[in-house]
C-alpha cells in the first residue's frame, strides 16, 4: 500500500471549530501609549514591568478605546504599527520621572490592599530640567472613593515610608 503524500492542506474535518467570528488577542509586547502634549488615557493601573532593568514600563488595562502603537517610537519609522486598544486590553507606558513616583505608590497600595486603581492621566506639556533634558509634565485624576481610600492608606503608611526614606538617606551618607 502506498503512503499518501502530504500536500500541506489538511483534509476537511467536520469536528473543526469555526473561529472566524472570534476576536483577536494581543500577542507580543503590549502596545505603548504615545506621549505628546494633551494626550490622555483612562485605565486601570496593573503594575510595573521592570524585568529589563534599563527599560521599565508601567502596565494598564484600558477603560475606553484608545490608539497606541507597536514598533519603534520614531515618527519616521515605517515599522511602526498603530494599534486600536479596546476596553479591557493591556497597554503600557515608559517610566517617566514625574509620573513614576505616583504609579509606584499605586503599586504598593494595590499590593497591600488587593485593589486596583482606575486613573485618568493627561500629559500637560514638557519642561527642561536643570541638565537641559526634556521632562514631561502630567496631571492625574482618580474617582472620589478611590482618592479617599488612597489618602487613608497613605496616612497609615506614611511613617513606614518616612522610615524607609530616612534609612536610605543614612545609608547614602555612611
Amino acid at each position: 500500500m502506498a503512503t499518501p503524500k502530504n500536500t500541506g492542506n489538511p483534509a476537511p474535518n467536520p469536528e473543526i471549530i469555526d473561529t472566524s467570528t472570534w476576536e483577536k488577542e494581543q500577542v507580543s509586547f503590549d502596545p505603548y501609549f504615545v506621549i505628546k502634549e494633551n494626550a490622555r488615557f483612562v485605565a486601570t493601573f496593573v503594575g510595573r514591568d521592570d524585568e529589563a532593568k534599563n527599560f521599565v514600563r508601567y502596565q494598564f488595562l484600558a477603560m475606553e478605546h484608545m490608539k497606541c502603537q507597536r514598533g519603534p517610537n520614531d515618527a519616521e519609522s515605517d515599522r511602526r504599527e498603530i494599534v486600536d486598544v479596546k476596553p479591557g486590553e493591556t497597554f503600557n507606558i515608559s517610566s517617566f520621572v514625574a509620573l513614576a513616583k505616583l504609579l509606584d505608590q499605586y503599586l504598593n497600595y494595590s499590593d497591600d490592599t488587593g485593589k486596583a486603581v482606575p486613573i485618568e492621566v493627561v500629559c500637560t506639556g514638557s519642561t527642561k530640567t536643570e541638565a537641559g533634558n526634556d521632562c514631561w509634565l502630567w496631571s492625574a485624576r482618580v474617582p472620589p472613593k478611590v482618592k479617599a481610600e488612597l489618602n487613608a492608606w497613605r496616612k497609615e503608611h506614611a511613617p513606614r515610608r518616612l522610615q524607609a526614606g530616612a534609612a536610605a538617606r543614612a545609608a547614602l551618607e555612611a
